[in-house]
């Protein structure tokens, strides 16, 4: 197993009194594909709007 090149641990985010993205933790390895899927997408949007903050 190669050395996280990206670790995320316990986002929340809230939107207009919306729970968005709750206790999300990420960890990416080299080489390795990751992809987030959610119940109607605010999930994966958020979620990604969260990492690219970083």
């Amino acid at each position: 197993m190669s050395e996280p090149i990206i670790r995320v641990e316990h986002i929340t985010k809230n939107f207009r009194g919306l729970k968005a993205v709750n206790d999300l933790s990420l960890t990416v390895e080299e080489g390795g594909i990751t992809g987030m899927i959610g119940p109607n997408d605010l999930l994966s949007r958020e979620g990604n709007y969260q990492l690219q903050a970083l």
